[in-house]
């Protein structure tokens, strides 16, 4: 399979989830890992008012982006794309 059909295959399958009502990359562990990274407590988001409200939005979109990207590579052949995943890994 190549790259660009792995990628077209995994959009549609996020957009699936998605179409279903699916949220992904919204789990607390994700937000709190963001969070954490980034010297905010993951108590705060739930504070009213609209700074809150943006950060909030922010953190979850951070999350959901890495929690994509991480699902993303980890599909990837490990035979294939074993010198791709060594590079960044390293």
């Amino acid at each position: 399979m190549s790259i660009t059909y792995y990628l077209a295959e995994f959009k549609a399958r996020v957009d699936v989830i998605k179409g279903a009502g699916g949220k992904p990359g919204h789990h607390n562990a994700a937000i709190k890992l963001v969070c954490e990274e980034k010297g905010h407590a993951l108590a705060a988001l739930d504070v009213s008012g609209a700074d809150a409200a943006t950060k909030k939005v922010e953190i979850i979109k951070e999350a959901t982006d890495r929690y994509l990207a991480a699902l993303l590579f980890y599909g990837l052949s490990n035979v294939k794309h074993a010198e791709l995943k060594t590079d960044i890994a390293n």
